[in-house]
């Protein structure tokens, strides 16, 4: 807060000349009022600003780790983080993207990257061999996993999908 609320002093003399300009008064009546004591009115949504903070945690941790393996920063701040991880409750399981890709790099060897969209949807992004059997794997999920990109291995898979449909459809 010491850095937002340093910029408020800055720019108060500013932020009150243009409110007096457009609207001949000033709502805030001092740096403090415009910052620290408005930030209570920010917070409409508790459980979405508690979802926030704990994906910060795991963005530092995550961001240590990376500072860690570059020879950047020590242990005792992955330690300082873990004290936040244990009085959150939380572990980096939290964010359904790292579960995808820790299950995909589990299975496959490879690590990943993955996003989650605003419906929810979770994209992985990965480097596969692509085979037979990698398709046999993608096939295990079934409906809950869809390849979409590149194209070309896209029609490659539907056409593997659409020989085994039609080797069952011969056998009847």
């Amino acid at each position: 807060i010491a850095i937002n609320y340093n910029r408020d002093i800055e720019i108060y003399p500013v932020l009150n000349a243009l409110f007096e300009g457009i609207y001949g008064a000033n709502p805030y009546k001092s740096p403090t009022d415009m910052g620290v004591n408005m930030v209570g009115f920010c917070i409409s949504n508790d459980e979405v600003c508690c979802n926030a903070s704990k994906d910060e945690i795991i963005r530092r941790y995550y961001d240590a780790t990376n500072k860690m393996a570059a020879g950047a920063c020590n242990e005792a701040e992955i330690n300082k983080i873990q004290l936040l991880f244990n009085q959150a409750k939380i572990t980096t399981d939290f964010r359904r993207t790292t579960v995808a890709a820790k299950e995909h790099q589990k299975k496959t060897g490879h690590t990943s990257a993955a996003i989650e969209l605003e419906d929810g949807t979770i994209r992985v992004r990965a480097n596969v061999e692509i085979s037979p059997q990698f398709y046999g794997w993608l096939s295990g999920f079934g409906t809950q996993v869809r390849m979409v990109e590149p194209k070309e291995e896209v029609e490659r898979y539907k056409e593997y999908l659409q020989k085994i449909v039609q080797e069952y459809k011969a056998g009847d």
